[in-house]
């Protein structure tokens, strides 16, 4: 065993208090809020419901798994992150003014595409999206008719992430 200069000894313990500190400051630190952008682009952007004859095709396409009385199948853009089937959404949140729509949590549980289902969006593209909603379809998407549009496109996202959006 080779003994320890005490100069290193006190320099390595300095070191590692140093490693401390900067440790604690990272548990205490805040992130920079997102900008309207940022979250547009981590959301699911809502563009209204699917239209009737569309939303049979869907159903159809399902085969046995005919959409349920808390599924919402939407034509929804994802613009920059990718949201996989299992994707969980809390907000429902108005694209023009930030104001919080709806407090429910929905989980996507179909993606389609050119009478294809995928397991994930596509980065820019429009799809056929089935939102299911264990607690019941918000209000807010209860008021579109099929095949409406909104007037201004809803984002479902993550209540942290419209927490930290600057508006």
């Amino acid at each position: 065993m080779t003994e320890l200069d005490p100069a290193e000894v006190e320099r390595r313990l300095a070191q590692l208090h140093e490693l401390c500190v900067l440790g604690e400051s990272l548990l205490h630190a805040t992130l920079p809020p997102l900008s309207r952008i940022a979250l547009r682009d981590r959301s699911l952007v809502i563009g209204g419901l699917l239209p009737g004859m569309e939303r049979l095709r869907l159903e159809k396409a399902l085969g046995r798994r005919t959409l349920g009385t808390h599924d919402v199948a939407m034509i929804a853009t994802c613009a920059d992150f990718v949201r996989h089937v299992g994707w969980m959404t809390d907000v429902c949140v108005c694209s023009e003014t930030g104001d919080v729509v709806d407090e429910s949590v929905g989980v996507l549980v179909a993606v389609s595409m050119d009478d294809r289902f995928f397991d994930a969006t596509v980065r820019g593209r429009s799809a056929s999206v089935i939102v299911r909603y264990p607690a019941g379809i918000p209000a807010c998407l209860r008021a579109l008719s099929a095949g409406g549009r909104c007037e201004h496109p809803m984002l479902l996202c993550t209540r942290r992430d419209r927490a930290n959006t600057a508006w």
